[in-house]
């Protein structure tokens, strides 16, 4: 399995009379975490098993992929990537790819298949840190873009119970993300928003392709649930809560898993599609 790592986009908002940013880092770590007992010494890979890499930074610009930035990281090594870092793509799409070679393409119309971690057939979660900063403050989770997602037209449901109540000094939104090989895959999809109690629609809003969308997400009551549901593409959601007060800065990041993993093995595929189909058919 291989992975993209987008580099989410930063996102300014304002708090009583303060405009607050929150600041966003990838933190790529280059080992092999899960591997057969016989592959521990492999003698094709260096000492734990892991291999050099180069990881290529690539910038959405127009209907082409533009590289960026190359950066060697050796088997075994860290590194970390902060959006601040490239102010001249402040509101570009950004994506690290890791590739066992150097590639010399300035520009790309698609992006190279990336160079896959495994070693053997035993399944790993090769997962980036994703950071999210407000202030001093940071949170963060584990995660990675699969490239079998980057090829899918896909649907999306997702519910909103891990953000909080939201007020004038506490805010909660949803960060969309979405990536597709293709420069020129930059279509318009809506987001329905449901109530998860009456399941009737209470709004809605648009995401790009290609693209983050941050959402502002709005609640009188943190038990309140709304269901995110998207019938043509396949986003990733993730919930971010934040707040300043007396105390100072807070900030919690959460991501849901796809539908699929609150079954296990057997009819999970068939159940899958049930549940999505009951939601996806309210718009």
């Amino acid at each position: 399995m291989s992975n993209y790592y987008p580099l989410p986009t930063e996102y300014t908002f304002h708090s009583g009379n303060s405009q607050i940013k929150i600041e966003t880092n990838l933190g790529f770590t280059n080992i092999v975490t899960n591997r057969l007992s016989t592959n521990l010494l492999n003698p094709l890979r260096k000492g734990r098993g892991e291999i050099d890499l180069w990881l290529h930074v690539f910038a959405l610009m127009g209907q082409e992929w533009r590289l960026i930035e190359i950066r060697k990281c050796e088997g075994g090594e860290s590194t970390s990537f902060a959006r601040s870092l490239y102010p001249e793509y402040r509101s570009n799409t950004i994506v690290i790819v890791p590739l066992s070679e150097r590639i010399v393409e300035a520009s790309l119309k698609e992006l190279p298949e990336p160079t896959a971690l495994k070693v053997d057939r035993v399944p790993i979660a090769p997962r980036s840190t994703y950071s999210f900063f407000l202030g001093e403050v940071v949170s963060s989770y584990q995660g990675e873009y699969p490239a079998s997602m980057s090829r899918i037209k896909g649907s999306m449901l997702s519910f909103d119970y891990l953000s909080c109540s939201t007020n004038e000094h506490q805010k909660a939104y949803l960060l969309l993300m979405n990536l597709k090989r293709s420069a020129e895959s930059q279509a318009m999809h809506k987001i329905n928003i449901i109530d998860s109690k009456s399941r009737k629609p209470v709004g809605s809003f648009n995401a790009l392709e290609n693209h983050f969308t941050w959402h502002e997400i709005t609640k009188k009551d943190e038990l309140l649930v709304n269901a995110y549901t998207c019938t043509t593409c396949a986003f990733i959601p993730i919930y971010i809560n934040c707040s300043r007060s007396s105390a100072g800065p807070e900030i919690n990041v959460e991501h849901t898993h796809p539908p699929s993993e609150h079954f296990w093995m057997g009819d999970d595929m068939k159940l899958t599609s049930e549940l999505k189909s009951k939601w996806l058919q309210i718009n």
